[in-house]
């Protein structure tokens, strides 16, 4: 809901009561990141990545992090961590490190762009991947036209819960129809 202070004052304090579980260190990490504190969310997400190397979701909001703060290629140093953590295949990795350095993350959108329509193709992947890749290279209208349909499919996904405070989605803030779908889903 935006109310970043509370937030971060209540998983402190789940923290303070239980500091082990590794979900509760990478929650305060990407609660940070909502605040738009990119710098204390790195700090908070690399600490997490010590405790646990194995805790894949904490390299996302890692790379998201680095990529807020302007800090593209160590954002990128990050996703192909993530990739080694997952056991991608070499082959891959490398050609993501070959568009990485011929076209930067425009590059690596695009790709994934083409990747999540195969796999959407293939029924494997839920559109908000691609509405994703399409709000980072700045396709505003592809955005918010794949969130809808995800939206019409599946009300209940998680990506939900973060959309009124996602720095990513930004760009779709202005536009009515990302108005819409924050006030369907409750979050105004």
């Amino acid at each position: 809901m935006g109310r970043f202070d509370e937030a971060i004052a209540e998983i402190k304090l789940a923290i303070d009561i239980e500091p082990a579980p590794v979900i509760n260190q990478r929650i305060l990490g990407n609660t940070l990141f909502f605040a738009r504190r990119y710098d204390e969310a790195i700090t908070q997400l690399e600490r997490t990545v010590e405790m646990d190397p194995t805790f894949r979701t904490t390299y996302g909001w890692l790379v998201n992090s680095y990529q807020m703060k302007g800090e593209d290629d160590k954002a990128f140093e990050w996703r192909v961590k993530f990739l080694n953590v997952i056991k991608e295949n070499p082959e891959k990795i490398r050609l993501y490190q070959k568009i990485y350095a011929k076209s930067g993350w425009r590059g690596i959108y695009e790709r994934q762009i083409a990747e999540a329509k195969e796999d959407e193709r293939n029924g494997k992947n839920p559109p908000w991947n691609l509405a994703q890749a399409y709000t980072n290279i700045g396709d505003k209208e592809q955005a918010i036209i794949t969130m809808q349909k995800d939206f019409a499919k599946n009300q209940r996904g998680w990506q939900w819960t973060i959309l009124k405070v996602d720095p990513r989605n930004d760009l779709l803030r202005d536009d009515p129809r990302f108005q819409d779908l924050v006030g369907r889903i409750g979050l105004k």
